[in-house]
């Protein structure tokens, strides 16, 4: 190992980190850099100015002789109580100006059995390799996996309550962040595999991203799925799963007059085939409106790709299968729901600002954005959005809804139905470990 790709953070006091002595033992000048710190915090922001990749050692002081107090070792003892090496699942390198024999020997009094160093050891150490360096994304990595996976569904009702039925919740460990509340559990039989679910104060993308831009933050989880239902196009049935490849919001994007081809406003005429006067257009009571004919180009920036397409596409069919067993085997579920077959769409979703129950506004509308467009939802893009900046960008977002209708005629019933095989499709993709 070179030193000087390595930064040395040096649990000490400020006088005895600046003294010249130990700086010349150490060789200050062959390392990255070295930083001083004094506090758990101190640790923590020096993290975050270090390169992803940035290798490091953390060194403490032990301050062997007594001090004013008469207390020995109480720099190791400073160092024990600000919870450092527990907190990053890390351990330090113990150095000591004494005799490293009698420092080794005293220190067993306190339980430690680890190798103490000189300040002159430190660079030889790193050297040969016998002093084990840490990367910032590595340890962060490992601090941040606590939470494998997070939960977001868009309302409690048939959504949320479908995706309780497979999780074991602690309630009394449940978390509050203000009023939002996050329920706290972990995939049945396994209590290291926690989850942390919630769902927005209202319906929508705004709501969603503030939502999942918290959790992410606080939880830090590896995965951040959604689950839930959605309005899907001509030809798929109720209960198709959407899993979206891409994500894209329709109603953001560039809207433009629509011109012919030498830039001269578009002609509209009416049934008569009489030409209308944009400017001299009334309502039947007189009231003077407004025409305007434009177009819509989607902004390329505003589409999200999907990051888990190898692991989870090849598993597509066989989750479809056991789904579809499992529907027929339910009894609580109506016959008329056991006709057909689920489908599993592997394909894009966009994202409305608002309920859509309007027959043909999807082809009208929507499919001439992009017509590879399945389904259509109000929350999907917010949940992508956060995953992009919340938490370094680390969490990936999975985002799955089932079809409750065809954007008309909505059903109470066809809304619970879809809510379940969005959650069974859930519980495939966390317990058979398709998420790596």
């Amino acid at each position: 190992m070179k030193p000087s790709e390595v930064v040395l953070f040096i649990y000490d006091t400020e006088e005895n980190f600046n003294n010249k002595t130990n700086q010349l033992r150490l060789g200050s000048k062959v390392y990255n850099d070295i930083v001083l710190i004094q506090s758990s915090e101190d640790f923590k922001n020096g993290l975050e100015n270090l390169k992803e990749g940035q290798k490091f050692v953390l060194i403490c002081h032990v301050f062997h002789q007594e001090n004013n107090e008469g207390v020995r070792h109480s720099g190791y003892l400073r160092f024990r109580g600000d919870g450092i090496e527990d907190e990053f699942d890390i351990k330090a390198i113990f150095v000591s100006s004494g005799d490293n024999a009698d420092v080794y020997k005293s220190m067993r009094a306190e339980q430690e059995h680890r190798v103490i160093y000189g300040y002159s050891d430190i660079l030889s150490g790193i050297k040969d390799d016998r002093i084990t360096t840490y990367t910032k994304n590595s340890i962060m990595q490992e601090k941040d996996i606590a939470y494998e996976f997070g939960i977001i569904t868009a309302l409690y009702d048939d959504e949320f309550e479908e995706v309780k039925k497979y999780f074991t919740w602690e309630n009394n460990e449940d978390i509050y962040l203000g009023t939002k509340r996050y329920w706290i559990g972990h995939l049945n039989g396994f209590p290291n595999r926690k989850i942390v679910a919630a769902i927005p104060n209202a319906t929508g993308m705004v709501d969603s991203a503030i939502v999942a831009t918290q959790m992410l933050e606080v939880f830090k989880p590896k995965f951040l799925i959604m689950s839930g239902v959605c309005g899907g196009k001509k030809g798929t049935n109720f209960g198709d799963i959407v899993l979206a490849k891409s994500i894209l919001t329709f109603q953001k994007g560039k809207v433009s007059s629509v011109s012919n081809s030498d830039d001269t406003p578009i002609t509209l005429f009416d049934k008569d085939r009489k030409q209308l006067d944009y400017k001299h257009v009334y309502d039947e009571h007189g009231n003077q409106i407004k025409i305007s004919v434009e177009s819509f180009e989607v902004e390329h920036d505003t589409i999200i790709e999907f990051d888990l397409q190898d692991s989870v596409q090849p598993e597509l069919n066989r989750i479809k299968d056991e789904i579809n067993i499992s529907i027929k085997e339910d009894d609580e579920i109506e016959e008329k729901f056991k006709k057909n077959d689920l489908k599993v769409h592997f394909d894009k979703i966009a994202c409305s600002t608002m309920v859509i129950n309007n027959d043909g506004y999807f082809e009208e509308s929507i499919k001439t954005v992009d017509r590879k467009i399945v389904a259509v939802e109000m929350e999907s893009y917010g949940i992508a959005r956060a995953c992009k900046f919340a938490n370094f960008g680390k969490t990936k977002w999975i985002i799955f809804k089932s079809v409750m209708d065809n954007m008309t005629n909505k059903d109470d019933q066809a809304k619970k139905f879809a809510a379940k095989t969005s959650a069974l499709f859930l519980k495939h993709l966390v317990y058979d470990n398709i998420l790596m």
